[in-house]
């Protein structure tokens, strides 16, 4: 007599956009207000850098650079600075004092702390965002979770304290 084995049907593994699916589900960013109101704050502090360096070379300059020249030089010392503000934000203080000052943190999609090296890849990632005219920041108010281009390509985002 033979027994034929019983037919168990093994678990079927879920499609993986399903899971990442039901992982963005639960993700809750801050509030766009308290977003909006850290990216003022840090704004307002990379001006004032940008102003404070602008009057020193100015005042110390022997001659001054004609208009086409101030402004591209303005422009690249602008985003220097902006650079630097927000990669020392991000690598020694873990958020920047917007973020601070909003009580805004850097989560990861899975609720982590974000480790040194996701909180770069964030940075290198707002790069590429703000580069289309600052298309990849405004695509948070579309996005049904709110999320940036460099929230979702970095898989960190900003949540309430």
């Amino acid at each position: 007599m033979k027994l034929e084995a019983s037919k168990q049907k093994e678990p079927v593994a879920a499609p993986v956009a399903e899971v990442q699916a039901a992982k963005t589900v639960a993700l809750q960013a801050a509030p766009m207000h308290l977003r909006l109101l850290a990216a003022v704050v840090d704004f307002g502090l990379v001006s004032l850098a940008f102003v404070t360096v602008a009057l020193l070379v100015t005042v110390n300059a022997d001659v001054l650079p004609n208009l086409r020249e101030a402004e591209i030089w303005g422009g690249l010392v602008f985003a220097a600075i902006a650079v630097a503000y927000l990669a020392i934000s991000y690598t020694l203080a873990r958020a920047t004092p917007g973020m601070k000052y909003a009580l805004l943190s850097l989560r990861t999609f899975d609720g982590q702390t974000p480790t040194r090296e996701q909180r770069c890849r964030r940075l290198g990632a707002f790069a590429f965002s703000m580069m289309p005219v600052g298309l990849g920041a405004v695509w948070a108010l579309f996005d049904e979770q709110h999320l940036s281009w460099h929230d979702r390509w970095s898989g960190t985002y900003l949540v309430r304290v």
